[in-house]
């Protein structure tokens, strides 16, 4: 994730120098009409970005799921995991592509933000570049550390969840959370079972498939750090 944040970065600061100074002069001219051209026009490629982000990152995400994947069986004697489920198979396309597209919208608007702030200051390039480093430090630091710990936590409780799905045994999913002081409010649902392919509800009304489930809101995704356990009657 760093290498590719590292990339945007020398892109950026590459067609900053290269482009910015007349397209910034014009913008001023004519009243900020043509700012959205000056901004564009340093800007990473955002087609090749996305595609390098969602090449990148599923790979990554497979080999997450697949671990988790057996892992939850291995735990709970559930037996064989296969990553090479349909289902599962879309669900990865699904997951990189959403991936791509957030991580890289997050750092486009950034970067406009600063950018469009720049025009309008009159700042040189030199001070331009160290504002876009600052944006890309951040990407490199803390975002992509945020990125990490809260892809993991969607791949592996999907992974867990359809492991056991696929064991044939695992009727329902219970949700676990960490049990302490920092669980949100709207997590505080420890111990909630659910049949497998019916959404939890949390505390706040908002249902998820399980911890992560990327299309809950952002809110009550970011940072999480809950479970699931499978509830089993072996007769």
């Amino acid at each position: 994730m760093r290498k590719l944040f590292e990339d945007q970065r020398q892109e950026v600061l590459g067609n900053l120098e290269d482009h910015w100074e007349e397209p910034a002069r014009q913008a001023r001219l004519d009243g900020m009409k043509t700012l959205n051209v000056a901004v564009d026009a340093v800007l990473f490629d955002a087609s090749e970005a996305r595609k390098l982000f969602r090449l990148r990152g599923r790979k990554l995400m497979q080999a997450n799921l697949e671990q988790a994947g057996q892992t939850a069986a291995d735990r709970y004697d559930l037996g064989r995991f296969s990553i090479t489920e349909p289902s599962v198979q879309r669900w990865l396309d699904e997951k990189a592509f959403r991936f791509a597209n957030f991580v890289n919208q997050e750092t486009e608007e950034a970067l406009r933000e600063v950018l469009k702030e720049g025009v309008a200051a009159g700042d040189s390039i030199g001070t331009l570049s160290k504002k876009v480093a600052e944006v890309f430090d951040q990407a490199e630091g803390y975002r992509s550390e945020r990125i990490a710990r809260t892809e993991t936590v969607a791949v592996t409780n999907r992974g867990a969840m359809d492991a056991y799905e696929q064991s044939g045994v695992v009727q329902k999913g219970e949700w676990i959370t960490a049990r302490d002081g920092s669980v949100r409010e709207s997590h505080q649902i420890d111990g909630q079972e659910r049949n497998l392919g019916q959404p939890f509800t949390l505390a706040d009304g908002v249902q998820m498939d399980y911890p992560g489930d990327p299309d809950a809101p952002p809110s009550d995704i970011i940072n999480c750090r809950c479970a699931t356990a499978p509830v089993i009657d072996r007769g």
